[in-house]
């Protein structure tokens, strides 16, 4: 039996998947507010208004981002559990990795489906790219699940392969 590291699920209904990033906006924001009014609490200047604007401007958008990934991984995990999710497990036939500024996807084969994600993409599935520290490598052996291309689930064996080739 081979034992798999679980690198990624997309997990329960309440998880928020790579958005929880995004509560730091509102929440930088909050801590520049309540030291602008300590500093300036009898004098409404045009600055502190503009903090205000800003704060309620960046927490709108954090929460509209935060519900979209939350509802886009919702949707991917009922796929998945209503059986429409594709299972594949083994060596990788070509392996591309990502470059550390985001311009290249990292790419992979694995059976007969091909992968493309990036660091910045904006989906709840799996996109940690190598060149930021994510668990797939050219040696690398996978057990995953995707749905409609994006993985929900993910496990890894390292150093388990030869080296897979970079195609790109």
């Amino acid at each position: 039996m081979t034992n798999y590291n679980l690198v990624f699920d997309m997990g329960g209904p309440w998880t928020l998947y790579g958005a929880r990033f995004l509560l730091i906006i509102p929440a930088v924001m909050a801590l520049g507010l309540a030291f602008n009014w300590l500093l300036s609490r009898k004098n409404q200047t045009r600055s502190n208004r503009f903090l205000w604007f800003a704060f309620i401007f960046c927490g709108g958008i954090s929460a509209v981002l935060i519900v979209h990934n939350y509802a886009q991984g919702d949707h991917l995990r009922q796929l998945a559990e209503a059986g429409h999710a594709v299972s594949v497990e083994g060596c990788l036939k070509s392996f591309h990795p990502a470059d550390h500024d985001g311009h290249d996807a990292e790419s992979f084969t694995i059976g007969n489906l091909g992968f493309s994600f990036n660091e910045g993409d904006d989906t709840a599935g799996f996109h940690h790219t190598q060149s930021h520290g994510g668990p797939i490598h050219a040696d690398s052996r996978l057990k995953l699940k995707s749905v409609d291309g994006v993985i929900v689930r993910l496990e890894v064996l390292d150093h388990a392969c030869p080296h897979a080739p970079d195609d790109n």
